[in-house]
């Protein structure tokens, strides 16, 4: 009985952690996509407001550096969050 009883607290534990994890990812996704955004305003901005003293140069760089950022949040989204569970839950 104490052991049906101690698979099941871990079982609980590892969906819990499971959950608290995705909510995690989720998080960094949003945030990350949060300062994508906010780049992509300042780019503009940049491009705008700022003519005649380098703006296009500025731009593209911000530019730039937006594009590598969604390049990390597609690898972010192809993250199999239960294979991640797995190899950590693993480890310990």
């Amino acid at each position: 009985m104490q052991q049906i009883e101690l698979k099941l607290r871990i079982t609980r534990l590892e969906v819990v952690w499971e959950v608290n994890n995705m909510a995690s990812l989720n998080e960094c996704r949003n945030e990350l996509r949060s300062i994508i955004n906010e780049l992509r305003d300042i780019e503009l901005n940049v491009r705008n407001d700022f003519i005649g003293i380098g703006q296009d140069l500025c731009g593209n760089c911000i530019d730039r550096i937006a594009d590598k950022y969604e390049g990390v949040l597609n690898r972010l989204y192809r993250v199999n969050q239960n294979r991640l569970a797995s190899w950590i839950m693993g480890e310990k």
